[in-house]
């Protein structure tokens, strides 16, 4: 019988010593025995590295220490990498069981396929299942206006890429998935949605999608300008680029909004264009900046109810 082949997983860390311990034991806990584990905490000052320290498993490598963040991390671990398929898992989600033996079945039976993604569970704080989020099939188009879904934990890929395409963006904090999965798009990569939930994703207050998509939107700007700077993109996504930066716009403009910058000025283009919802958004934004009573936060609760997202913790 053949050897598997060796799987990389990379787990940035800094001060989630609440949550680690889970996502350590769903890795150690796979079907699939031959990976390689790296740990890569950024100096935490809480009971992580006790944690670390408890780990009994020969498979585990780890080092607690300053970094420059989690792209940082990342590539450290990338450095490290010698497994033909390769993730992250951030370090308060989980992979679910048998993820790993069902992503390298399908790699090895798609040797034209790069990149594996898949659906996704929220859960809360208990690690109690919230909803499952479906991931998108890939198209470069929608990726560049920020319409394609990618759901980052449980989506591996083939070592080989990063060899070809280089590593993480370390000046991203916050789309350095993003960032990467368009660089491999436009490098002419297959990337392949596999339906199936594989992961989960934990929604809690201090997670960086929860408490910093300010910081999300600002590296959204900065991969489109590193996008359309480069000498040669793709046609299909050439005449895409007022649509991509109108969108930033209305990001950054609805969180102006929700920190009290109401700019009625910058509002009135998104009064009659765009999406049906942005423009029902837009209209209600606008009564909000006369009567004073808060209909984006009412609008935006009545959305994730309804999307069935909720906070806890």
């Amino acid at each position: 019988m053949p050897k598997q082949p060796l799987v990389t997983i990379i787990t940035p860390s800094f001060n989630q010593s609440n949550y680690i311990g889970a996502t350590i034991a769903s890795v150690l806990e796979q079907s699939y025995a031959n990976i390689e584990y790296f740990i890569i905490d950024g100096g935490s000052t809480d009971h992580t590295v006790d944690i670390l320290k408890a780990c009994d498993d020969p498979r585990v490598w780890w080092v607690s220490e300053p970094d420059n963040g989690q792209s940082d991390a990342i590539n450290k671990g990338l450095r490290l990498a010698s497994g033909k398929y390769v993730s992250y898992l951030n370090s308060d989600d989980l992979l679910l069981p048998n993820a790993v033996q069902f992503i390298v079945d399908y790699f090895e039976r798609h040797p034209e396929t790069a990149l594996v993604y898949s659906d996704c569970a929220f859960i809360d704080t208990e690690g109690v299942e919230i909803k499952i989020l479906q991931a998108t099939s890939f198209n470069v188009s929608d990726m560049i206006i920020g319409m394609q879904t990618i759901l980052q934990p449980g989506t591996f890929w083939r070592r080989t890429l990063t060899e070809r395409i280089g590593l993480m963006d370390e000046t991203l904090h916050y789309t350095m998935d993003a960032d990467y999965w368009l660089r491999v798009a436009l490098a002419g990569y297959h990337l392949q949605y596999v339906p199936g939930t594989r992961s989960a994703f934990r929604l809690h207050s201090a997670s960086k999608t929860v408490s910093q998509s300010a910081g999300f939107w600002k590296d959204w700007r900065v991969m489109l300008d590193k996008s359309y700077g480069a000498q040669s993109i793709p046609e299909t996504i050439t005449g895409l680029k007022e649509v991509a930066y109108q969108r930033l716009e209305w990001y950054d403009l609805k969180n102006d909004w929700a920190n009290g910058i109401q700019d009625r000025h910058a509002l009135r283009p998104f009064l009659t264009s765009g999406m049906l919802s942005r423009r029902i958004i837009a209209r209600l934004m606008w009564v909000e900046s006369f009567t004073g009573i808060p209909l984006l936060r009412w609008a935006s609760a009545l959305s994730m109810r309804i999307r069935g997202v909720k906070i806890i913790g």
